[in-house]
């Protein structure tokens, strides 16, 4: 994951974004650069610069590499049409490259396609080293680690980030023995576990390295919701048709009425927010379910999916959603001294306003009161 969240920020020049965290990157683009050089980069690498094309490439294969090793190890993650390099090697010792727009691994080894090499283990080494010692991410990180949540409910509302792994006829998807909620739990539990490690220094289990891995691209993933993560393909092969990333089956369930009490069911709430992909607005997509229940909120902030958010306001006497505008509609509003757009969707009416009372932290207070009265009455006697 260190050599991905790199590859993807050298895929956008952000090199000041480096900078400003204190990383250093010189043994990086040196090798990069020398191993790589521009001409020999022929596959669709989106930086712009030469340093970031090169650099890009570089951690491309040192992400193969690694995750054909985390594939390989966990069987359980049954991802196994991932693995790659050993049909790349295939192909290149054949000369049978006409499927590719790069023909260029100099790093490659034939024998054993998944192994870095030594420039590449020590790069990985360096980078991970100060991946997990630089004090201005570990402040940005901690937060993440100690206040993020697999999952959250409030209010009978269950917020999660993109899904509940499900299965195509609306059942909850096994993974590693657990479902649902405790699938949930167990990642979790995980993840917090990771963080303290983190937060402390203190050196990560290998399979929980490896589960982080799964959770970024594995297609049983609540954080990820589609049967492959196509990178190699996007970048390596000619035939567009393989780069498609289907979907799986978290929104066609949640339009069946027997999957969504399924899932309030199992989280014992009355609604479900989740994102991780903004609505298509504009197509006439509508941010929640008619019946209420489903509702999809993001923050929109990836130019692919729209450039568009959402947001969710809960009044005493309403449930509505907000299609936030774009950020060029606020600067050519700004221009104009005017105001920028809003599209407002109503989901709920409240025939009776809703109070603290009604609420899970109202409940939380009058319990917390009634073991106060309950203390004072004890003194008075």
């Amino acid at each position: 994951l260190i050599a991905e969240a790199l590859r993807i920020t050298c895929r956008y020049d952000h090199f000041e974004l480096m900078d400003r965290l204190g990383f250093d990157t010189r043994q990086l683009a040196d090798f990069a650069e020398r191993t790589y050089p521009v001409k020999r980069i022929t596959g669709k690498f989106k930086a712009k610069t030469d340093r970031g094309r090169a650099m890009e490439k570089a951690l491309a294969i040192v992400q193969f590499k690694l995750e054909e090793q985390a594939i390989r190890a966990n069987p359980h993650f049954e991802m196994e049409p991932r693995l790659w390099l050993e049909t790349l090697t295939e192909m290149l010792d054949k000369g049978d490259t006409s499927s590719l727009n790069d023909t260029f691994f100099p790093t490659l080894n034939s024998e054993n396609p998944q192994e870095l090499s030594e420039e590449e283990q020590a790069i990985i080494d360096d980078l991970t080293v100060q991946f997990t010692t630089n004090k201005k991410l570990k402040r940005l990180l901690s937060f993440f680690f100690t206040e993020g949540k697999t999952y959250h409910i409030h209010s009978d509302i269950l917020n999660i980030h993109a899904l509940v792994p499900s299965t195509a006829d609306g059942n909850f998807e096994e993974f590693m023995g657990r479902q649902g909620k405790d699938l949930l739990d167990f990642i979790q539990e995980t993840i917090s576990r990771v963080g303290r490690n983190y937060i402390e220094g203190t050196p990560q289990q290998p399979q929980d390295r490896d589960l982080f891995f799964y959770l970024w691209c594995g297609p049983k993933s609540p954080f990820f919701g589609k049967h492959a993560m196509k990178t190699f393909e996007r970048y390596f092969l000619i035939d567009k048709a393989s780069h498609v990333e289907r979907t799986l089956y978290w929104k066609d369930n949640l339009q069946t009425k027997g999957f969504k009490q399924k899932l309030l069911d199992e989280f014992g709430v009355h609604r479900v927010i989740f994102g991780h992909t903004p609505v298509n607005y504009l197509k006439g997509a509508r941010m929640a379910s008619e019946d209420g229940i489903a509702i999809n909120v993001d923050g929109g902030f990836a130019e692919a999916y729209y450039n568009r958010g959402h947001a969710l306001v809960h009044t005493p006497h309403q449930l509505y959603g907000i299609i936030l505008p774009t950020p060029q509609e606020i600067e050519e509003a700004e221009r104009k001294l005017e105001a920028a757009p809003l599209d407002i969707e109503l989901i709920d009416e409240f025939r009776q306003p809703l109070k603290i009372r009604d609420t899970i932290e109202g409940q939380r207070l009058k319990e917390r009161r009634d073991t106060l009265l309950k203390s004072i009455k004890g003194l008075s006697k």
